[in-house]
C-alpha cells in the first residue's frame, strides 16, 4: 500500500476516535509513514530546445515559452490576461495563484516577442489563451496534451508533464548562478 494511503487511514482513525468515541489521545503514539523522497527527474536545456524546436503551432509555442520561461504553473496560464503582462515593466501579473497569492514573474523580451506574433494570429481578447472555438479559457486538459505531443514529437526518454517544465525552469536557474532567493 502506499504511503498516502496508509497517512489516510491512520488520520482516519485519529479523527474517528476524536470526534465520535471521545478519546483522541487513543493513536497519540501511533505516527505517519515517512513520505519517499524521490530526486526529481529534469530535462536538459538541450531537451527544451528541442521541444521548442518541433513546435509548428504558434499557441503551442507560447504555451511552452511562458511555462517554461517564466516558470508558470498550469493554472497560472490558463488564467493568464492580457491585463496581467506589463509590457512596459517586462512582468507579468499572476493574480490569485496558488494560495490565493499574488505575484510577479519576469518576461524576457523572445516571450514578448512570440506573444505579439500570437496575438496578430489569434486575436484573443480577455484571456492570452483562449480555447477551441473561442470558448473563453484554455483547459488544462488541452495544455498537458501539448506537452505530451511535444514529448512524442523529441522521442525524449523520460515521462514529460506540465509541472515538470517548471521544475526544470527553477533548476537550470539555479544551475547558471541565479541567488536561490530571487528564485524562490
Amino acid at each position: 500500500k502506499s504511503v498516502n494511503g496508509r497517512k489516510h487511514r491512520i488520520s482516519a482513525l485519529k479523527l474517528f476516535y476524536s470526534l465520535t468515541v471521545g478519546q483522541p489521545m487513543k493513536f497519540k503514539k501511533i505516527e505517519y509513514p515517512r513520505s519517499e523522497k524521490k530526486l526529481p527527474i529534469v530535462l536538459s536545456v538541450d531537451e527544451i530546445q528541442r521541444m521548442f524546436d518541433v513546435c509548428e503551432n504558434k499557441k503551442h509555442t507560447v504555451i511552452l515559452g511562458l511555462l517554461y520561461s517564466c516558470g508558470l504553473r498550469v493554472s497560472e496560464l490558463i488564467n493568464l490576461k492580457w491585463e496581467h503582462i506589463d509590457r512596459s515593466r517586462m512582468i507579468i501579473n499572476v493574480i490569485q495563484a496558488k494560495g490565493k497569492k499574488d505575484r510577479q514573474v519576469m518576461l524576457s523580451s523572445s516571450v514578448i516577442g512570440l506573444l505579439e506574433d500570437y496575438w496578430k494570429e489569434y486575436k484573443s481578447k480577455v484571456y492570452v489563451l483562449n480555447g477551441w472555438k473561442d470558448e473563453l479559457q484554455y483547459s488544462e486538459r488541452s495544455v498537458g496534451q501539448v506537452i505530451k505531443q511535444l514529448e512524442n514529437k523529441t522521442k525524449i526518454n523520460k515521462r514529460v508533464y506540465t509541472h515538470l517544465i517548471r521544475h526544470c525552469t527553477m533548476t537550470h536557474l539555479l544551475e547558471q548562478g541565479t541567488d536561490i532567493s530571487i528564485i524562490q
